[in-house]
C-alpha cells in the first residue's frame, strides 16, 4: 500500500501576500516610466504644429502671392493661419481641415506664450491674438513690428506639468521665417 497524501493547497495565503504585493509594485513602476515617457509630449506636438502653421502659412503665402499672418490667442490657448486681409474673419474650426485657408486650433492642455524678442519688446495683442509673423510672397517673413529681422520665441509649457520644468520654445527668425525647436534653462538664456 502507498502512503497517503494529503492534498496541499495551490498557494498558501502568504505565497499569494507576496506574489500580489510584487503585481502591485511592478505596476507602481511602470505608472512612473508611462509618466515619464509621455510628459512634454503635448508641448512637443504643440511646438511642431507651430512650426506647421509656419510652413504651411508660407506655401498659401507663395502660392496666392498674398501675405498669410500666423498668431496665437492672447490667452497662449489656440493658433490661427489666415490671410493677412482676412485674418479677423472667422477662421474654420471644430475638426479644420489643415489644407484650408483659414485654420484655427485649440491647444489641449498646453499654454504658448510669445516672448520679448531680443530687444526686450513683446508683441501686443491687437483684438484676441499676437501676431507671431506675416508671411509674405516672397517666402520672407515680418514680424509684427514690420522690422523683418527680428528672432521671435514662443514659450510651449504644459499647463499640468511642473511649473519649474523648462518649456520648449519655438524660436522664428524674422527674415527667413525659418523655426526650430530649443529647450532654454529656466533662469532665461540664449536659445
Amino acid at each position: 500500500m502507498s502512503p497517503r497524501r494529503t492534498a496541499r493547497p495551490a498557494f498558501t495565503l502568504f505565497e499569494l501576500l507576496v506574489v500580489l504585493a510584487i503585481l502591485v509594485l511592478m505596476a507602481a513602476m511602470a505608472s512612473v516610466s508611462l509618466q515619464g515617457m509621455f510628459h512634454g509630449n503635448r508641448a512637443k506636438t504643440v511646438a511642431d504644429q507651430i512650426r506647421g502653421e509656419m510652413a504651411t502659412a508660407r506655401s498659401w503665402a507663395m502660392d496666392e502671392g498674398t501675405p498669410f499672418r500666423v498668431a496665437i490667442s492672447s490667452d497662449g490657448t489656440r493658433i490661427r493661419r489666415a490671410p493677412d486681409a482676412e485674418f479677423d474673419q472667422a477662421a474654420a474650426e471644430e475638426e479644420p481641415d489643415v489644407l484650408a485657408r483659414a485654420v484655427e486650433f485649440s491647444f489641449d492642455k498646453v499654454k504658448a506664450t510669445v516672448e520679448a524678442d531680443q530687444n526686450g519688446e513683446t508683441p501686443q495683442a491687437v483684438g484676441d491674438w499676437v501676431t507671431i509673423a506675416v508671411v509674405m510672397p516672397d517666402g520672407t517673413c515680418r514680424d509684427d513690428g514690420g522690422t523683418g529681422n527680428q528672432v521671435m520665441s514662443i514659450a510651449v509649457r504644459e499647463t499640468e506639468a511642473n511649473p519649474n520644468a523648462n518649456a520648449l520654445h519655438v524660436v522664428i527668425r524674422g527674415i527667413t521665417g525659418q523655426t526650430r525647436v530649443v529647450t532654454k534653462p529656466t533662469g532665461g538664456g540664449k536659445p
